[in-house]
């Protein structure tokens, strides 16, 4: 049975959408590649389940073949966080026995730029995100972690890893995402926001305050 007393012991942020400006960071860079209109077509068999997640990467990271990866990279350092996140993060590192988990099917580029950018360099913020990396000629590869539509790489999976190594369980979960229709990941957690904009973050935060362990007396 559920302890609704009991305090939020990890808090699960989505990246792209949530934190950020940019609901995608894949579909940004296409658009300043201007190779959207074509790239689409991959999410689109995606989605109908013609190709997995595997193939749609590849298919997408294909696109930019005639990109330099430094350039990829550029993009990606272009993308705006939001300002109530550059606030919020340090003070939520700073509480005691609350765990952090930044989980994205985005990159793992953007989320350290935040985590720089909140001078957050000591690994207080978990990370689980997709690695962007350069092959020997310089071109972007994408090897992905976060595996959608696969149960044994997707985000609950992941999830479920990291509760087992911390002896946490689900319902001491709290989460934000700018998406909440996808109901394995968000079952049985304490609670869910969903992130529309920045006022969405801003009081999102004010009712998670209460949620949060309470500083140790002595």
């Amino acid at each position: 049975m559920r302890n609704e007393s009991a305090p939020v012991r990890l808090l699960l942020l989505d990246l792209d959408g949530t934190l950020t400006r940019e609901p995608s960071p894949w579909k940004y860079i296409h658009e300043r590649l201007g190779l959207w209109g074509q790239a689409i077509r991959h999410l689109e068999d995606f989605m109908a389940g013609k190709i997995d997640y595997y193939e749609f990467c590849r298919l997408d990271v294909a696109e930019w073949r005639e990109t330099d990866c430094s350039q990829i990279s550029e993009f990606l350092n272009d993308i705006e966080f939001r300002p109530a996140a550059l606030r919020l993060l340090p003070q939520w590192a700073a509480v005691d026995n609350l765990h952090i988990m930044l989980l994205s099917s985005g990159f793992e580029h953007v989320a350290r730029r935040l985590l720089d950018a909140c001078g957050l360099y000591n690994g207080r913020v978990g990370v689980i995100a997709q690695p962007l990396e350069s092959t020997e000629l310089g071109r972007a590869h994408v090897e992905p972690k976060v595996i959608l539509k696969d149960i044994q790489a997707d985000k609950r999976a992941h999830l479920e890893k990291y509760l087992a190594a911390h002896d946490l369980d689900i319902s001491q979960v709290a989460a934000m995402d700018d998406h909440i229709d996808d109901e394995r990941l968000f079952a049985g957690m304490r609670r869910v926001w969903h992130i529309t904009d920045d006022n969405a973050l801003e009081l999102a935060a004010l009712e998670l305050a209460p949620l949060l362990p309470k500083a140790q007396a002595g």
